[in-house]
């Protein structure tokens, strides 16, 4: 069913009124490596949903290549009355998007209805190179490199820290060439080296963020950046916690090779898959019954939360095509249908059978939680790679 099926108030015709029904989810990843426009629902006819998601605006010149500068406040609700939302908007750095699912779910009876879950895909960055972590100590200095393949446009680096850590940075180019240490002032600090301007910003922390980010954009002069290793330098003063998590734009849209050389897998969990209230969703082959290794991966930074929740079927999935026909696809936002459904099926189960009034919110999350099943390769659970374990409806019902 497209999402021209519905009408301006979100309902479907009166004669599929009774059906529990998904509407159709359409996905453009555009230059910033998201999701340009979602509309996804859920619901049983007339208890239907329509969220639309749209981020096609283009950025205006000299905004940082940053989703989340434009995503809060983009959901727009058409109609929303005891729903799941499947939300395949996938960013390494979109905080303002993390904000709005959180305050969509703490703040549902403020919106038309009430929303109840929300299953997001917890992205398919753990198998790149665009991550990578460490922990620095009082007075070190700490060396990342950096390989900037041929005909790569620009780039974008995002550092995160805690904010009471003290932290100079230095940035060498391929020929040796290096500029910083640069104190930490907070604003913009504006370089050039060769063919290369480097534009260093030290940000603040925020009402919502004790932890302090820094960006670094590398730009070319004429066409192209400087290929070869990079390395970007961490010189410590007053360490407190040292830790420090370093991301790169999504993959799609860097050159091939481009990465960090040394990356880490740990904590590639894509916003707003890290939101508390969420149900996120990691990705496993279920031919081979094996963890898929793109899977973004826990646990949250700061908070340690346990996240994914738990894994779906994510690798070669066999789905519908635009225009007509069937392909198979690979990634979490195919793993994230599956629980989105499930969850549905749950809440028909316990709402409208009347089984359990209250089964939604976080205790939809809860019975997925206990009847997930163990995925082979895993022995302790729950775990920074498939959570809980593998989905599993059947287990989640609880026995009355």
């Amino acid at each position: 069913m497209a999402d021209t099926d519905i009408s301006a108030d979100g309902r479907k015709n009166t004669a599929d009124r009774n059906r529990w029904v998904t509407v159709g989810c359409h996905q453009n990843v555009g230059e910033h490596g998201g999701c340009r426009r979602l509309s996804v629902g859920t619901g049983n006819g007339d208890r239907c949903i329509v969220v639309a998601h749209d981020l096609s605006e283009q950025l205006g010149t000299g905004q940082h290549r940053n989703t989340g500068s434009f995503c809060s406040g983009k959901f727009r609700i058409v109609r929303m009355d005891g729903c799941g939302i499947n939300n395949k908007v996938g960013s390494r750095k979109n905080v303002f998007c993390l904000l709005t699912v959180e305050n969509l779910c703490a703040k549902r009876s403020q919106v038309a209805g009430q929303v109840t879950f929300f299953c997001i895909g917890t992205g398919n960055e753990a198998a790149s190179a665009g991550h990578t972590s460490g922990r620095i100590i009082s007075e070190g200095e700490e060396t990342i490199q950096l390989a900037i393949q041929s005909r790569q446009s620009s780039i974008s680096i995002q550092i995160w820290k805690e904010y009471t850590d003290q932290i100079e940075i230095s940035i060498i180019n391929p020929s040796g060439v290096r500029v910083g240490p640069v104190p930490e002032i907070l604003g913009p600090h504006r370089f050039r080296i060769g063919q290369t301007e480097i534009l260093l910003y030290y940000g603040e922390p925020s009402p919502y963020s004790i932890s302090q980010e820094i960006y670094i954009d590398l730009l070319p002069v004429e066409s192209y950046l400087t290929e070869g290793i990079w390395r970007i330098v961490l010189s410590a003063g007053k360490i407190v916690t040292g830790q420090y998590e370093m991301w790169l734009p999504s993959d799609n849209v860097l050159n091939r090779g481009t990465g960090f050389l040394f990356p880490t897998d740990a904590t590639t969990l894509t916003i707003p898959s890290s939101a508390s209230r969420a149900i996120s969703v990691g990705a496993y082959d279920a031919r081979t019954f094996a963890y898929a290794d793109f899977s973004g991966r826990g646990f949250t930074r700061l908070t340690n939360m346990v996240k994914p929740d738990l894994v779906a079927p994510g690798v070669e999935v066999m789905t519908t095509t635009v225009g007509g026909g069937y392909a198979a696809f690979t990634g979490t936002s195919f793993a994230t249908p599956f629980v989105t459904g499930s969850a549905a099926l749950l809440m028909e189960w316990g709402i409208v059978r009347g089984n359990d009034p209250y089964l939604y919110g976080e205790k939809v999350k809860a019975y997925l939680r206990r009847g997930a099943k163990k995925v082979p390769g895993f022995d302790e659970y729950p775990n920074e790679e498939v959570g809980y374990g593998a989905l599993c409806t059947a287990q989640s019902i609880p026995k009355i």
